[in-house]
């Protein structure tokens, strides 16, 4: 599945994003930051400072995503 969030850089630009278990970067069920152009980021890949927000408040989606390292904002 694949679930909108917004992503908030350091400088405040805000990008919406989906966080997916289907994209081929997924791993272990793990969901993986994709953007609007199909390419994924993991983790490490983002500027420091960079949080993701989720649009839905789904416990499950926001844990396995801090669970593969993204610095989720409730």
């Amino acid at each position: 599945m694949k679930y909108r969030v917004k992503v908030i850089f350091p400088d405040n630009t805000l990008k919406d994003w989906f966080l997916s278990v289907e994209h081929t970067e997924s791993y272990c069920g793990l969901p993986v930051l994709v953007d609007g152009n199909n390419q994924a980021y993991k983790p490490d890949e983002l500027p420091p400072g960079t949080f993701i927000q989720p649009l839905i408040k789904n416990l499950v989606i926001s844990k396995n995503a801090k669970n593969a390292g993204y610095p989720i904002q409730d």
